[in-house]
């Protein structure tokens, strides 16, 4: 993969210029999980060191569990994982290591079996699953044989979210399905998983999705020519976590799309679905939030979807870290209007705001790129000089950075912090403009930064990427 973009449905070593090759193993739970989760330990037939990111060392990014760490053998070498199971559905991302001792020719067939246990039962018809890794792109695509068609479907368009509707996507491959499986992108051009109980998804014909790094989409294997996901959608007004007046959207129109890559074609007739999420059955669509009034000024929107306004704690824009690995936000430090506090912030004041839930003990990276551009009627390079801050919902600054590199980056004016959740709820991230270090997160405008064109420092456009490194 290199980006969302399938590269190729096989597992490839593939250089990181290229891109990235990763290994989803996923597990399905019939019948009761403990309070406590079940252990699972799951066998390689090879060094599991030698083919993917090693759990001894890189903890892993896991959805609906938790890693345990490896298992070895008499020699040393690492013969499995184990991993704790919490949800019917679970996944367990690994990145496939590039090799250069492999027999061009052919690719790897690497076998994983569930081990016995008296805590559980494997299903004797997915007991074991062997993948293939191949040495180059080529490899596979030397392959040849005819290429499938995708096309999707749905059997319900209009989902109520307090009804909490159940609905099936149903997936249909015409053509022969490679013996490891078919992998499948779908995505939407906004975020939607979250308005999803994907936890408890009933999956059939494929493995439990993955999703893409903005909660967009997300990508299927499939192993069967008729495959299907049911969901059910939530009722975002009994989450304590979603303040009343956010959790009413009115009427949201969706449009889930295949995407097309080198190893399928699409059907032009299933090619994409439709549905519209309701908060009710009277649900009527809400006005545009026009961030304080018709006759104000030209109102920039920020990237980060929250409109013209310098953020606060209670203002904060909610991110899907928790249930994607990352997320990669565009945003902007600019002059702001307001419909509380003063009706203007300067450029320099202006901060931005993203929350965060994480569990006890998670450990995050936060870090904050500065986009260059220029000043109208100035040749000289402009830069955010960039200020991170992390508070617990009192308002409490927990962490600050100011000019840290992130690892691997030369010393530069960006910012850089990892972050250990010391108690399970919401956090607060936010970033700010040189010297606007001080400001009440609680108050609108309360800071003030300082704009210095000659030195090439000005508010402006950034990435900001949080990371979850552990406790997924």
């Amino acid at each position: 993969m290199r980006g969302n973009d399938i590269l190729s449905s096989q597992l490839i070593e593939l250089t990181e210029d290229e891109g990235s090759a990763i290994l989803d193993l996923t597990f399905n739970v019939a019948g009761d999980i403990p309070e406590d989760g079940i252990e699972v330990i799951l066998k390689c037939d090879q060094n599991f060191a030698d083919l993917f990111e090693t759990p001894t060392t890189t903890p892993g990014t896991a959805v609906g569990g938790e890693l345990l760490g490896a298992i070895f053998n008499a020699d040393g070498t690492v013969a499995g994982i184990r991993v704790r199971l919490d949800a019917p559905n679970s996944r367990f991302p690994f990145f496939v290591l590039p090799r250069d001792t492999d027999d061009p020719n052919a690719p790897t067939p690497v076998t994983f079996t569930l081990a016995n246990s008296p805590a559980y039962a494997a299903d004797p018809a997915a007991a074991t699953s062997t993948v293939l890794i191949y040495d180059t792109l080529e490899q596979v695509q030397a392959g040849g044989g005819p290429i499938p068609q995708v096309g999707i479907s749905i059997d319900q368009t209009e989902l109520i979210e307090s009804e909490n509707t159940e609905v099936t996507l149903s997936v249909v491959v015409t053509g022969d399905i490679p013996a490891d499986g078919l992998l499948t992108y779908m995505a939407a051009e906004q975020t939607f998983l979250g308005d999803f109980d994907v936890f408890n998804a009933v999956v059939t014909g494929g493995a439990f999705p993955a999703p893409n790094s903005n909660a967009s989409g997300f990508f299927f294997r499939v192993f069967e020519n008729n495959a299907s996901i049911m969901l059910r959608v939530f009722d975002e007004t009994t989450n304590p976590q979603i303040a009343a007046e956010d959790a009413l959207e009115g009427v949201e129109e969706f449009t889930l799309s295949v995407i097309a890559n080198e190893a399928y074609t699409i059907d032009p007739a299933a090619a994409a679905v439709s549905f519209t999420i309701l908060d009710n059955p009277d649900s009527v669509p809400l006005p545009p939030d026009d961030g304080g009034g018709d006759d104000e000024p030209g109102l920039p929107s920020d990237n980060d979807t929250n409109l013209a306004h310098d953020d606060t704690i209670s203002t904060a824009v909610p991110t899907l870290l928790g249930l994607v690995p990352t997320v990669l936000i565009e945003g902007i430090i600019e002059q702001r209007w307001n419909t509380n506090g003063p009706s203007v912030v300067d450029n320099t004041e202006d901060v931005d705001m993203f929350s965060v839930r994480l569990t006890a003990g998670a450990v995050i990276a936060i870090d904050l790129d500065s986009i260059p551009f220029f000043l109208d009627g100035i040749d000289i390079e402009q830069r955010l000089n960039g200020i991170l801050r992390v508070f617990d919902t009192t308002g409490q600054e927990l962490l600050i950075n100011i000019d840290g590199a992130a690892p691997g980056e030369e010393p530069n004016n960006d910012a850089y912090l990892e972050f250990t959740v010391p108690a399970t709820g919401v956090y607060f991230i936010a970033v700010s403009h040189y010297l606007n270090d001080n400001y009440n997160p609680q108050v609108v405008g309360s800071g003030d930064g300082v704009q210095l064109i000659p030195e090439g420092i000005s508010p402006g456009p950034y990435t900001l990427e949080l990371t979850l490194l552990s406790g997924m």
